[in-house]
């Protein structure tokens, strides 16, 4: 799956973070026309019909009707808690919680692991307990900390659950665009405004004054400050990743405005964002939320539960849901992808040259660097595409991509793989075999072993030797679950499935076997064919965004091809830096999807019976596992959740650790620098002068004693203290979940 960077929802809980801003009251002209209104929510709707009016005050200046936060956060605390849909809403969800492979190492992992454990099982048995005493005082008490319970401590954009109130409001803070650079490249990163790094950009003859750094943010040192926010939010699980995703996306591609346009919300209720620049100037902004739900005939916080908290319709657990529609497992399709050439209308975006050869669905691209790297290649891929269709194209112009940039005498590449959220699994894989068409795949997984797995496993397994058309809508998830194609550690086919299903008690939890990919493209068993490049000719860019079919690709490239990497961006501290920190899950699955092959095995029994082909009983399942075919009963019945699937391990090494859980530094770190957020190009040359230059990487980020780079891609700098976060989160936790 791939991960968007846009605007998230609101949560402004009351957890505390250091330094913050005094509450700001909001101003009587910000409110005008809610004379006599008491309810927040109200307030909130009669702000909209104003703005909304021909003759509102606001009418026009902006997008959208813009709330105090502090009033959106009134508005959502009076919204109240039905106990009863809160603890079914626990019990519910808790099947595909249990689904989640990482648990038993977000509750006790390895030492390197740079961020908080936490006890998800546990944390959820306590707000079940919460809701039974009376601890919770409104609606989004309770999903506040079931958001930060599953969709922030443990770190894993592959984990989610839906959560109604969560996606009422969006916040922006006040605070202009900024970016976290290093002005020669050497000296520790500052946060800058990125409007003055454009004036100096810009400027033909230079600027008759340094442009200022930010040195503090509410009070924080914004560095601090920064790192703080986006702990309490981002699902990855490293803090020089989580800190690159605090600021706005390097190289710019958007029109440089006022505004940061992302949230960093979590505990922040003020009305007013602050912040000072090292040169003594003060600048302060309102911060301000919008609705993104209909609002409408909106009077109070119990209107907001009855109109956007209860699930629309409901189910009864014998009704069919043949006719739900499943917008993940049946994406619409696109054209096919076809290359493009120069001058045609792919190169707009701002920040790149002109691509070689490229792909319509700005997913990849490639271009060739300019003397003195006029040697080098770089193959730019943000994404593994999606669309069924794209899927083959995208590979076919990595493949027409490679060998074009051969055949032009380029010897070197350049992989990036900035902000690459992930995509299709066959992607990865078929894109390894691009640059390695020789080599063998080896990915290695596990599932964690419950009965509901083991439910999975043997119908579908059984249903593989009939022709039919029950799992038509469920093919992703009915692969994950049969036998049919699936290989153990030996690469041959289960004999059963007990012999997958296992358990085999690992790190205090079951999971199933070693489970190893089937055909998954060219070069998948080998081949004759001669790898493009050797591996020293190559090198991964990564930011530490890199994650899901990212994380497969980038390990492959290094456990399989032996190919290196750099990273770019991080904490403002020296050392070194890790790539992907993304979901390094091997799978991920959603809720829907699950839900539909549980349908699907029950419509199989009639087959089963009729063949006398024995089968587990549903019954047979206790209920913290067992899916159930209600709507759920809160929120919306499409099942926008999802989970991570399967552990992914080391292809050559499949020992006990997942990679999530394996800390795993570059083989050299450098800092983003001034020029980097407006033309890209002069970062792939400086990653060319770092990997083949002998040029000196950030200090402390390499094994070599002169600073150059390593040259092999395992000798990189292992774990210590210096690589966990530094600064608490902000988060009041529950002693109970960590």
């Amino acid at each position: 799956m791939s991960v968007s960077r846009g605007v998230v929802a609101l949560v402004l809980v009351g957890y505390a973070l250091a330094a913050p801003a005094p509450q700001v009251t909001t101003s009587p002209e910000k409110v005008a026309g809610l004379q006599g209104v008491t309810e927040p929510c109200a307030q909130v709707n009669s702000i909209i019909d104003n703005w909304n009016s021909p003759s509102g005050a606001t009418s026009g200046n902006t997008d959208k009707a813009r709330i105090p936060v502090s009033l959106a956060k009134q508005c959502l605390d009076s919204v109240p808690l039905n106990v009863f849909n809160a603890q079914k809403y626990l019990d519910y969800y808790l099947p595909y919680l249990n689904l989640q492979s990482t648990l038993a190492y977000l509750k006790d992992p390895p030492k390197w692991w740079t961020l908080d454990a936490v006890d998800v099982l546990g944390g959820v048995k306590q707000i079940s307990k919460n809701i039974k005493t009376g601890y919770y005082k409104s609606e989004y008490d309770f999903e506040a900390d079931v958001y930060f319970l599953i969709m922030v401590l443990p770190r894993d954009f592959h984990f989610s659950v839906p959560l109604p109130l969560m996606d009422v409001f969006t916040v922006e803070l006040g605070l202009p665009p900024l970016v976290s650079v290093s002005i020669d490249g050497k000296n520790i990163p500052q946060v800058y405004v990125v409007s003055d790094l454009y004036k100096l950009h810009n400027s033909s003859v230079g600027l008759p004054y340094k442009p200022s750094p930010i040195k503090t943010i509410n009070g924080e040192p914004a560095a601090d400050f920064m790192l703080h926010m986006a702990l309490d939010e981002k699902q990855y699980h490293d803090p020089d990743a989580i800190y690159n995703l605090a600021f706005t996306e390097i190289p710019l591609k958007d029109k440089i405005d006022d505004r940061m346009g992302q949230i960093y919300s979590h505990g922040f209720n003020v009305d007013k964002t602050t912040w000072t620049f090292q040169n003594g100037t003060t600048k302060s902004k309102d911060n301000y939320a919008t609705v993104v739900k209909g609002f409408t005939n909106i009077k109070s916080g119990k209107d907001v539960y009855e109109k956007l908290v209860l699930s629309p319709s409901k189910t009864t657990e014998d009704d069919s849901l043949a006719s739900a529609i499943n917008a993940i497992m049946n994406p619409k399709k696109q054209d096919a992808a076809t290359p493009v050439q120069p001058g045609d209308a792919f190169p707009s975006q701002a920040g790149f040259p002109v691509p070689v050869l490229g792909d319509p669905a700005g997913k990849t691209a490639g271009y060739y660097l300019k003397a003195p790297n006029d040697n080098v290649a770089v193959l730019d891929i943000t994404g593994f595409e999606n669309e069924e269709k794209t899927e083959i194209n995208q590979v076919t112009i990595i493949w027409q991509f490679l060998k074009k940039a051969k055949a032009d005498g380029k010897t070197k590449m350049v992989v990036d793989l900035q902000h690459n959220g992930g995509g299709l699994v066959g992607n990865g894989y078929k894109t390894f075999s691009a640059f390695f068409p020789s080599d063998t795949i080896l990915g290695a997984a596990r599932q964690r072993s419950k009965p509901m797995v083991n439910f999975f496993s043997n119908i579908t397994t059984a249903m593989d030797t009939f022709k039919t058309d029950i799992f038509s809508k469920t093919a992703v998830a009915k692969g994950a679950y049969s036998l049919d194609k699936m290989l153990d550690k030996n690469t041959q086919l289960f004999k059963s499935p007990k012999d997958w299903v296992g358990p085999n008690h690992i790190h205090d939890d079951d999971f199933t076997a070693i489970e190893r990919p089937g055909k998954v493209g060219k070069g998948e068993k080998g081949g004759s064919k001669p790898d493009l490049l050797p591996e020293m000719d190559i090198i991964l860019l990564q930011d530490g965004t890199c994650g899901s079919t990212c994380a497969l690709f980038s390990q492959l490239m290094k456990s399989q091809g032996g190919v290196r990497s750099i990273a770019v961006g991080g904490r403002a501290k020296a050392g070194p830096m890790q790539g992907v920190a993304g979901s390094k899950g091997a799978q991920v699955l959603t809720h829907k999807q699950v839900q539909d092959l549980t349908q699907a095995c029950y419509t199989s029994f009639a087959t089963l019976k009729a063949n006398d082909i024995p089968f587990p009983s549903p019954q047979s399942i206790p209920q913290e596992y067992k899916i159930s075919l209600l709507d759920p009963p809160i929120g919306t019945p499409d099942l926008t959740g999802r989970f991570n699937l399967k552990n992914n391990y080391n292809s050559t090494n499949a020992d006990e650790v997942p990679l999530e859980f394996v800390y795993e530094a570059t083989n050299c770190r450098i800092y983003f620098e001034p020029s980097d957020v407006f033309d890209i190009a002069g970062l792939w040359a400086r990653v060319a002068d770092h990997a083949w230059g002998g040029k000196q990487c950030v200090e402390g980020s390499t094994t070599n004693k002169d600073g150059s780079i390593s040259g092999s891609a395992y000798d990189t700098v292992p774990f210590s203290d210096s690589a966990k976060a530094g600064v608490k989160i902000g988060l009041n936790v529950p002693t109970e979940w960590v």
